[in-house]
């Protein structure tokens, strides 16, 4: 059964075309992902078939009788606590919409909205759409600011709902968990990958390799073509000119007129290619767009000393609730450490320790002084007024070098990148921006606190095969289990009420501890 039709759908603002003919199905129950880089039309196209926003043109089909519920990626805290309560004093679907929630959401006021974090406004907008147990669901980034029981919960609860969805994520794990087709936006058009993230990839990068094949052959075929028409020009020429060098006497007339035939029949073959090697031009495909891999340098220093940091009987605890106590660990030089843990737990509080903001209340914490840590965290502020991102740069780091320009240019800025005004630069931008700062801080303890905020899945992939590359050590705090797995050798895992090490890498711990 076809629960949703999209046909010719068209849709445009002031300044640009942003959706042009989409057209596509769902089928009951299907599971779909919609990918595509930021701003390029995917909330805008949920916001349509949840009738929000009116296309220019094209129709939007529905089965009978579907409810579409539509889960927006800002969510509204006061309204979304108010519904789940009503919902709950009804006796509809409590139990699945009590699943997500945080502890204690049930003795929360709507006046205290306000005062939830993002993971918990998240579970209540999931708690409160999964409760109205809609038909169509439209999710967009179910998981964001979720941590790894949150993440899992949701993917349990998506693939136990019997609903058809459209899901819009920068989670890749999510995506190949849950997802069994991927919907791709680029350049306004739409099309259709079978299977899951990671599937979606190996089939794309398969289809641009035969497209870079059938470019190769037919940019062949037209030089061997352009060959042979010059080489029959020049021999028409010849057998024109030697036509004409013939005095008409004997058996020179024949001569003569052998070489004007020759001439015309070369002539005429080298138009006839000429119309051929046309026809080729305007038939072949235009050159493949490629994705540039990623190699940035980071410029960890060589140094002596095998701990970099270390940790001895480390506790800390705020008046209000305890974070961790009695905690030993370590990290070597040039070990990649996924720092894990619930929403709450104390990996920022751990990060603020490392620079120096906060001090632990028992223990120590010792850091090799022949390294300074260089942390990126997560909140997210604008840039001086007036400034550009090269002279932001500049004033940060000096001068910048050949080479800091290349690795600039391969993280995506380009000439005209740099020169963009602060108020013109948005959040994903920005957060690139400061990678990069710290990128070319050219220091050798990296820590980076939820680096992928804001980020598209093309930008999370470039990051992913900079920190693949990185000889400097890295502590990486993230909900973007994906980029964990692939990057990190080592584990610091917060349990009960301690911070352990953890020798195996994310991905082995997430399989052996985590059962994922």
């Amino acid at each position: 059964m076809t629960v949703l039709q999209v046909l010719h759908l068209n849709k445009s603002y002031t300044d640009r075309r942003l959706l042009q003919d989409l057209t596509f199905s769902l089928g009951a129950g299907e599971r779909v992902g919609l990918v595509g880089n930021n701003g390029c039309g995917k909330t805008t196209l949920l916001r349509m078939l949840s009738g929000q926003e009116t296309p220019d043109s094209g129709e939007i089909r529905l089965a009978d009788s579907v409810r579409v519920g539509y889960m927006a990626q800002l969510p509204d805290p006061r309204a979304d606590l108010n519904s789940l309560k009503l919902l709950h004093q009804n006796g509809e679907k409590p139990q699945l919409a009590w699943q997500l929630s945080p502890d204690g959401l049930s003795e929360r006021t709507v006046e205290q909205a306000h005062t939830l974090s993002g993971g918990e406004r998240t579970r209540l907008a999931l708690s409160r759409f999964l409760a109205t147990d809609p038909d169509l669901l439209l999710l967009d980034e179910p998981t964001n600011n979720l941590d790894l029981d949150g993440i899992q919960t949701v993917i349990r609860l998506l693939k136990n709902s019997p609903g058809t969805m459209i899901i819009v994520s920068h989670d890749r794990y999510l995506l190949d968990q849950l997802v069994t087709r991927i919907l791709e936006i680029d350049n306004t058009s739409i099309r259709s990958y079978t299977g899951n993230y990671s599937q979606y990839r190996k089939e794309k990068e398969r289809l641009l390799q035969e497209s870079l094949h059938r470019y190769a052959e037919s940019r062949k075929q037209q030089r061997q073509l352009q060959v042979e028409i010059t080489q029959k020009r020049q021999w028409a020429d010849k057998a024109h000119r030697d036509s004409t060098k013939a005095d008409g006497s004997g058996n020179k007339m024949g001569l003569k007129e052998y070489k004007r035939v020759k001439a015309g029949k070369l002539a005429r073959k080298a138009k006839q290619d000429m119309r051929r090697l046309e026809q080729l031009k305007q038939t072949s495909e235009a050159r493949p767009k490629t994705e540039r891999k990623t190699t940035i340098a980071f410029d960890g220093q060589e140094r002596h000393g095998k701990r970099i940091l270390e940790a001895v009987g480390l506790s800390k605890a705020y008046p209000s609730r305890p974070l961790f106590e009695d905690s030993n660990f370590y990290i070597l030089r040039g070990e990649k450490v996924a720092l894990t843990g619930p929403n709450g737990c104390g990996k920022t509080t751990l990060v603020r320790l490392i620079q120096g903001l906060e001090q632990p209340d028992n223990g120590r914490l010792l850091i090799s002084p022949s390294c300074t840590p260089v942390v990126m965290g997560q909140t997210l502020e604008r840039l001086p007024s007036g400034h550009t991102l090269l002279t932001y740069l500049t004033d940060k780091l000096g001068k910048l070098s050949g080479a800091d320009r290349a690795s600039l240019e391969q993280m995506g800025f380009t000439g005209e990148h740099l020169f963009l005004q602060a108020d013109r630069i948005s959040p994903g931008e920005l957060v690139r921006l400061r990678i990069a700062e710290l990128i070319l801080s050219h220091q050798d303890f990296l820590i980076l606190d939820e680096p992928t905020n804001y980020l598209d899945l093309r930008a999370r992939e470039q990051l992913e095969q900079a920190l693949v590359q990185v000889q400097a050590t890295l502590l990486l705090v993230s909900h973007d289990l994906y980029l964990q797995k692939a990057v990190c050798d080592k584990v610091l895992a917060f349990a009960g009420s301690r911070i352990v090490r953890r020798e195996e890498s994310f991905a082995d711990y997430l399989e052996y501890e985590r059962g994922l």
